[in-house]
């Protein structure tokens, strides 16, 4: 999974995760503070990835963001790429 993104403020955490069919739930795959530059991310799956893809090939995944001490308001994301691939 690749994403670019940043934020106008420090003090944001970023979070990604993926949709595990086996447990019907969402999980973290990473977490980090966002930057205030664009910032290109390549996250693996670590493990069995098959977990993360259902019987008809799909894939979920949400990309969630946090105040963990942004001292602005308003503040904001800009999330200006996702891209998955799969190699098998």
């Amino acid at each position: 999974f690749e994403v670019e993104s940043k934020a106008s403020n420090s003090g944001a955490t970023q979070k990604i995760e993926l949709f595990n069919y086996e447990t019907a739930e969402y999980d973290e795959v990473d977490s980090r503070a966002m930057t205030t530059y664009d910032r290109t991310l390549h996250i693996q799956v670590r493990g069995d990835p098959d977990k993360y893809i259902s019987s008809s090939g799909q894939v979920e995944s949400r990309l969630l963001v946090h105040d963990t001490g942004v001292n602005a308001d308003p503040w904001s994301i800009s999330i200006d790429l996702t891209v998955w691939q799969a190699l098998y």
